[in-house]
């Protein structure tokens, strides 16, 4: 939201705005502050008053739960890949050879878990010879808007030898992808309670407007990955000074005309991102000490801390020489 807010002086000769000072603070995430300006006018004597507010804002562009075991957003399972088991919807085609159920296993439980979910059990798929390769589908979804898109579902994989998962992101409706996460070796999830993962997507999905994310689960004899509450969340960090409310970051040397050195405590797991000045994602990466910034073009870039559920924590303007 932007709102103005300041006082027009005028006289014959000239108008300024004067502005307030201070700053104020009306919501969590949504900072207001004062700006001047200076114009020769000819107006009769009045006064307004303009304050500039901005904030960040999240929205769930869409949620898949599986409610009833089946998709209620458009995922679809691949049908046209070799594999000897693919993706099921519980709780209808849960088995007594699943989730090790027949040795006193059990389901999938925890965060963002019910009894409607998505799930592929290689153990139950047959015996040594299986060859497990499936993938999930979700529908198209926009990702044009300038800001940070987040996917984030709650999981269970029990890993064994080389069984792995990926997700993916495309771009272009699924001609491309580009890996956004990779599992192998360790369980994730496993024992319960399962655990809820957030990755960064914005860069993967490329300011598209048919945007696709595909969950791939490949095995032999292995194991099984379950797979709940998918979504993907847009923050909105467009606006007029739009960062003011978050903490400022501490970086050196500025300006730089190759490598940023990040001096701010920063949470482990996260990340950061580079934007120009428009806003539009230029970079990502984990959270390091030192970033490269030598392949960008000279100019004005806005550098943001992201925590491990990709949410802001910090930022900091930049110049690249």
């Amino acid at each position: 939201m932007t709102l103005l807010f300041a006082r027009l002086w005028t006289t014959p000769q000239r108008s300024w705005l004067q502005p307030l000072s201070g700053v104020m603070n009306f919501a969590p995430q949504t900072r207001c502050i004062m700006r001047s300006f200076y114009t020769v006018l000819r107006l009769s004597k009045t006064a307004i008053t303009l304050l500039l507010c901005t904030g960040l804002s999240a929205q769930v562009l869409w949620l898949e739960e599986f409610d009833g075991g089946a998709s209620t957003t458009g995922f679809t399972i691949d049908q046209n890949n070799v594999t000897d088991c693919r993706w099921e919807y519980a709780p209808d085609s849960v088995g007594i050879g699943d989730f090790s159920l027949d040795f006193s296993g059990a389901w999938p439980a925890g965060p963002g878990f019910d009894s409607s979910f998505v799930f592929l059990d290689s153990d139950a798929c047959g015996g040594t010879d299986v060859t497990v390769q499936s993938f999930l589908y979700s529908a198209p979804f926009s990702a044009t808007a300038p800001g940070i898109y987040t996917l984030a579902f709650a999981q269970q994989f029990r890993a064994r030898l080389e069984s792995f998962t990926s997700v993916s992101v495309s771009p272009d409706g699924g001609t491309t992808w580009t890996e956004v996460q990779h599992q192998v070796t360790t369980d994730v999830g496993y024992p319960n309670p399962s655990i809820v993962s957030t990755v960064d997507i914005t860069s993967a999905s490329a300011a598209s407007a048919n945007a696709q994310l595909r969950f791939e689960f490949n095995a032999a004899w292995d194991w099984w990955w379950a797979v709940d509450s998918i979504s993907v969340t847009y923050t909105d960090i467009i606006g007029i000074d739009e960062f003011a409310a978050l903490p400022r970051l501490n970086v050196g040397p500025n300006p730089t005309s190759d490598v940023l050195r990040i001096l701010s405590p920063m949470q482990a797991g996260g990340s950061m991102r580079v934007l120009d000045v428009l806003g539009r994602p230029v970079m990502s990466r984990p959270f390091a000490r030192s970033l490269d910034i030598s392949g960008l073009a000279s100019g004005s870039y806005t550098l943001l801390a992201l925590d491990t559920s990709g949410s802001p924590v910090g930022s900091v303007r930049f110049v690249k020489e």
